[in-house]
């Protein structure tokens, strides 16, 4: 909620609350909570009630489990739903980052430019450039 309503967040008096802490215990079923536990460090300015409104909705469609522990679930990888490895995370960013990568080759190499401009962009973005750098990590050295 802090970075969806950071106005709201910024006059709570629950600001470091999970949602299950502000719900009122009478009112939880599975298919929701009607009553809120929320406090104010002031009085509300109408936008921000507006605002308070609309999170309230927002809360309000979460799913409840009254009949089970709080836990956190990974979801990441959809193979292994319940159980985080390295693996199901390194595969997550792997593919977002393999993502990002062919919408950037797509448009490089769409473009009408001199071809060796391009071969040099897509080196660039390789880090395949003959840098110093470069060239020290392939334990070339350069006489200056």
């Amino acid at each position: 909620m802090k970075e969806k309503f950071p106005r709201l967040f910024s006059i709570s008096q629950c600001s470091e609350s999970v949602v299950g802490d502000i719900a009122h215990r009478d009112n939880i079923t599975s298919e929701g909570c009607s009553r809120w536990c929320l406090g104010w460090r002031r009085e509300r300015f109408i936008w921000e009630k507006q605002e308070e409104e609309q999170m309230v909705a927002l809360i309000s469609n979460v799913r409840w489990y009254t009949d089970a522990q709080d836990r956190l679930v990974w979801v990441g990888d959809g193979v292994n739903k319940q159980e985080y490895t390295v693996k199901s995370g390194y595969s997550v960013l792997n593919k977002e980052d393999l993502l990002q990568r062919l919408e950037i080759y797509k448009v490089l190499w769409s473009l009408r430019i001199v071809p060796s401009t391009i071969v040099c962009a897509w080196r660039l973005l390789l880090d395949r450039l003959p840098t110093r750098y470069n060239l020290a990590k392939r334990g070339i050295q350069l006489l200056d």
